[in-house]
């Protein structure tokens, strides 16, 4: 069974069903703390020194635009390219 939502996405933007997945990862990242414990917990087993980062997405930075920002203030401290459907 469909929902609202996914008909929309899937019949009307099906062309950003990646940014929209961006932005839910970021939604969920941002109100949930076990998820956004788990997303640093993953980053801090690559940098262990990585603070505690706030996410936002499509953030230009020079020439690029990656999905999602990781910072710390107004530092960017990483970021990730989200691949769904690829």
């Amino acid at each position: 069974m469909d929902t609202v939502l996914s008909h929309i996405v899937t019949k009307r933007l099906s062309s950003e069903k990646e940014n929209i997945a961006t932005e839910v990862l970021a939604f969920i990242l941002d109100s949930n703390q076990s998820a956004k414990k788990g997303m640093m917990k993953l980053l801090k087993a690559i940098a262990p020194t990585m603070p505690n980062l706030i996410f936002k997405t499509q953030m230009v930075e020079g020439t690029i635009r990656p999905d999602m920002w990781g910072y710390f203030g107004d530092n960017p401290r990483v970021y990730i390219e989200n691949k769904f459907w690829a």
